[in-house]
């Protein structure tokens, strides 16, 4: 069991954390459904007032409401009662 305060579970949360932050500005410009999102201190994402479960890299799909990102392909997941939509995450350097 690994415990909250050694520091992979650290790294792990503050990736999470970071990927989370880069989707909240995502949904900001590019998913006008989207009119609230923000970050629990569990690193789950609050999406117009309701819970997803988040998770990056590691697709575990258990719970019914669901954020999955996989930051290699740019593939986002979202999952809600049965519907899954699925976005894909680009991003370009301006020179």
């Amino acid at each position: 069991m690994v415990k909250n305060s050694t520091p992979d579970h650290s790294l792990v949360k503050d990736i999470k954390r970071a990927w989370g932050n880069c989707l909240i500005g995502y949904f900001k410009f590019n998913v006008p459904q989207v009119t609230s999102c923000e970050l629990t201190n569990d690193c789950n994402l609050v999406i117009n007032g309701n819970e997803y479960k988040f998770d990056v890299q590691d697709y575990t799909g258990c719970a019914e409401k669901y954020v999955f990102f996989n930051p290699v392909s740019g593939r986002l997941v979202i999952e809600s009662n049965g519907i899954s939509k699925v976005y894909k995450f680009e991003v370009d350097f301006l020179e």
